[in-house]
């Protein structure tokens, strides 16, 4: 009974992950041991988006990704923005750019504050995307 309220637990407690959890008992006797597997689909999404100094050409963005990868990419009518600069503004992450995108490498996924600097963003016609994922 009390077996069974253990396996009950596990399973509700990961919500809408799969998941397997596994108990085995040795012949021996005395030990049991258990073994829990789950997939976690990858989510990137940019939570926030501040342009307050937008007129210097930087974007404040609040990212959330449970990747330990992913990159970050500025369009205008669906072409890529050469970035001049990106820098996390919470350590705990490595940022590059690359081919003017902003490449991240976090050391703990989760939510990250990123700034992106833009040359001449006045310059720049049409609507402005702004695009993440997963490596």
């Amino acid at each position: 009974m009390g077996f069974s309220r253990i396996i009950r637990a596990g399973l509700l407690t990961a919500g809408l992950v799969p998941t397997a959890l596994l108990a085995s008992a040795p012949a021996a006797g005395n030990e049991l041991g258990y073994a829990l597997n789950a997939h976690v689909s990858t989510r990137c999404a940019i939570a926030d988006i501040n342009a307050e100094d937008w007129e210097d050409g930087v974007l404040r963005l609040e990212t959330r990704c449970n990747a330990e990868r992913y990159r970050i990419r500025l369009l205008v009518d669906d072409q890529d923005i050469a970035l001049d600069s990106v820098e996390s503004l919470v350590s705990g992450a490595d940022v590059q750019l690359r081919s003017g995108q902003a490449l991240i490498t976090q050391h703990r996924p989760g939510s990250r504050q990123i700034s992106i600097r833009v040359e001449n963003p006045f310059d720049l016609t049409g609507a402005l995307a702004v695009r993440i994922e997963a490596l």
